[in-house]
């Protein structure tokens, strides 16, 4: 059971390689979820200037203008992209592994969780077509 739930591989030198990789995986799917929220609260922010800005030239006075600083846009959207393709590249990662543990179960884990060959390396996919 340890080996199968903690991804365990009994050959030497890969102990506890797929779990790194899984923990791994983990912090790059928070720090995608931390910028996602740092885009919607921008996105909230500029609406809430647009808005006011808006009342404001309607002669509606709704509150102080706030500036939602536009230039943390670019770092935010790179951010977020920079963490969706780490996110690919260790799913990718992990299902290599997978395919090649020593258990079974792992193997077959590795084979549903890239039932689609989504995950399967670049490489292999320019030689599937050729």
């Amino acid at each position: 059971m340890v080996k199968k739930v903690l991804l365990l591989s009994s050959k030497a030198g890969r102990e506890e390689n797929l779990l790194n990789q899984v923990r791994e995986l983990f912090s790059t799917i928070l720090q995608f979820r931390e910028a996602t929220d740092d885009f919607y609260n921008f996105c909230l922010s500029e609406s809430a200037r647009r808005d006011a800005a808006r009342d404001y030239e309607r002669g509606i006075y709704t509150g102080a203008v706030r500036d939602s600083r536009p230039e943390a846009l670019p770092d935010i959207l790179a951010r977020i992209h920079e963490y969706g393709s780490s996110f690919s590249e260790r799913v990718q990662a992990i299902v290599l592994g997978l395919q090649s543990h020593s258990d079974l179960d792992c193997r077959f884990l590795g084979v549903r969780l890239s039932f689609s060959d989504f995950y399967r390396s670049r490489r292999e996919q320019a030689q599937s077509k050729a």
